[in-house]
């Protein structure tokens, strides 16, 4: 998608998942991979909305606006 979110593939229980990621390295220490969300995959590429909701995750979260 971009240098900052990402997805990767799996497949589970007989469907093909999509999980959307970025990185999460703003400690120097320690680098996390945080999972957005995921889609069953339906098409050979993902939707724009699915990506844009991904980024807009993982701004929010980067602002430390996301609530649990």
């Amino acid at each position: 998608m971009d240098n900052d979110t990402w997805y990767f593939r799996t497949f589970y229980n007989r469907q093909k998942i999509r999980l959307f990621a970025f990185w999460d390295n703003q400690d120097k220490n320690d680098t996390l991979v945080i999972a957005t969300h995921g889609i069953i995959k339906k098409s050979d590429k993902p939707s724009i909305s699915e990506i844009n909701h991904a980024k807009y995750l993982r701004t929010k979260y980067l602002k430390k606006e996301y609530k649990k």
